[in-house]
């Protein structure tokens, strides 16, 4: 994927000074993790069209069948149905995701500023030296994040509590958010990893305004490389 700064993205032509820690690239946004996350784990609609649905559908209504046949119990059906459901609903070649927290450095959220093209959000390595990382982000992404940060209530729901409650009603939750787990050119780059229904776990790529903001919506922990961190924190 093309990398692009993130004055580019956002219309305000060059960036004066960049730092490290863009956060963008390409034009990707938080609707683009609903469309990755659809690929991931699509919905009966998408999984083979027609066929997949047909699929569930029989599912449903082989079900009152399947109780005597099952230890004789209705809830051994129920678990039949269930992982039946789940089978259709995820693909075999779903991104599966992969971690070693030996490579990782946990964070938690210390601030978010305004900046002249938008935002800084400061984050605090849990690594006993109180080391800080900024991530520049976009002014909407920063503003987001301060409106969770401050519990303001918002009369209809922005783009991430949108995902989230996507993730909820496909019984997915957010394991951990990896805000920080590549740093390419002047960019870094995020992935979210997901426990999907079934078990097994999804990793999907992210802006890190994106994960961050989902991260401060779900309470799932966040990390920072460990290797990039030495080379772009800032010590207090």
């Amino acid at each position: 994927m093309q990398v692009r700064c993130l004055a580019q993205e956002a219309g305000m032509g060059a960036h004066s000074a960049p730092e490290p820690g863009l956060d963008a690239y390409d034009s990707d946004s938080g609707w683009d993790l609903i469309g990755d996350l659809r690929e991931a784990l699509p919905d009966t609609a998408t999984n083979g069209g027609a066929a997949g649905a047909k699929e569930l559908a029989s599912t449903a209504e082989e079900a009152p069948k399947m109780a005597p046949e099952i230890n004789g119990t209705p809830a051994s059906a129920e678990r039949k149905v269930e992982e039946s459901l789940v089978a259709a609903a995820t693909p075999a070649d779903s991104p599966r995701a992969e971690f070693d927290l030996a490579d990782f450095v946990e964070a938690e959220i210390a601030s978010v500023e305004k900046t002249k093209d938008g935002a800084s959000i400061s984050l605090k390595l849990q690594d006993g030296r109180g080391s800080i990382v900024r991530v520049y982000v976009g002014n909407f992404e920063g503003t987001a994040l301060e409106y969770k940060l401050q519990n303001t209530k918002m009369a209809r729901p922005l783009t991430h509590d949108l995902f989230r409650n996507c993730l909820e009603l496909l019984g997915c939750k957010v394991v951990r958010v990896l805000a920080i787990a590549a740093f390419e050119g002047n960019t870094f780059l995020a992935r979210l990893h997901l426990a999907a229904p079934g078990g097994s776990e999804l990793e999907l790529d992210a802006r890190p305004s994106d994960a961050i903001n989902l991260a401060a919506r779900t309470g799932a922990p966040l990390f920072v490389r460990r290797d990039v961190a030495g080379r772009v924190a800032r010590h207090q």
